[in-house]
């Protein structure tokens, strides 16, 4: 049985996005509301949002306790701004680019911030163009270029000087990426510096050229793993 999905990317930017603020400024803050539960609908359903126009319009409106004429001209404004649209059933125009499957990836560091006009999309997961399958053991998938500043940061950590071939593979880069939902820039120069300390603080223990991706990944991993629960402890 699929494991029960309990949350759905929005944009870091939906508060200074100023069609948001102009939707908002028309009805109310009950408009975030509104195209939060679209999204919520949406990702249950590959991007269909299923139901007539008025069925829709009445159940979001008990969703979020507001009168169904208002929630029916927040549709309205929403299809002008293309945010929705009706294609056998409303569906949310760029869902689909931004909920990336295992054929069709999109960039590596899904760290840059979407556009202020799009609250919808996300920040990118990995650029993944066409990934081909290797035809030797040594060949590696060139890097993106929007995805140079980590491989510049890559290869100015001192600490990885002896195994810095081995962390090179832009490929294995976008499994990390993918396996961790994103790696900004923020986040990945906190952990080198965290990594470095331990470093520093455990010159036994330093991971061999074998094991130094086993060792990056599942550090990487367990930060996100302790972002993710220190959001949600915030929240309560």
């Amino acid at each position: 049985m699929p494991r029960i999905k309990r949350w759905f990317p929005v944009s870091h930017d939906i508060n200074r996005d100023p069609e948001m603020w102009d939707l908002c400024a028309k009805f109310g803050d009950k408009a975030l509301r509104c195209w939060l539960e679209i999204l919520a609908i949406a990702d249950r359903n590959e991007g269909d949002v299923p139901g007539s126009l008025d069925s829709l319009s009445t159940s979001v409106a008990w969703s979020i306790r507001c009168r169904s004429t208002k929630v029916r001209l927040m549709f309205d404004s929403m299809m002008t701004m293309n945010w929705i649209h009706v294609d056998g059933c409303l569906k949310v125009t760029k869902w689909a680019k931004y909920h990336i499957t295992r054929e069709d990836k999109k960039p590596l560091l899904g760290s840059l911030p979407s556009e202020p006009s799009e609250p919808s999309e996300p920040s990118e997961p990995l650029k993944i163009k066409n990934r081909n399958k290797q035809t030797s053991t040594t060949a590696q998938k060139p890097w993106d270029p929007e995805d140079f500043w980590l491989k510049d940061l890559i290869s100015s950590q001192l600490m990885f000087a002896n195994v810095n071939g081995e962390l090179m593979d832009y490929a294995w880069w976008e499994d990390v990426s993918t396996a961790v939902n994103g790696i900004e820039p923020t986040f990945i120069t906190r952990e080198l510096g965290k990594m470095s300390a331990w470093y520093r603080e455990h010159p036994d223990r330093r991971p061999t050229k074998k094991g130094i991706r086993r060792f990056i990944r599942t550090w990487l991993e367990r930060a996100k793993e302790q972002d993710r629960r220190g959001y949600v402890n915030q929240k309560r």
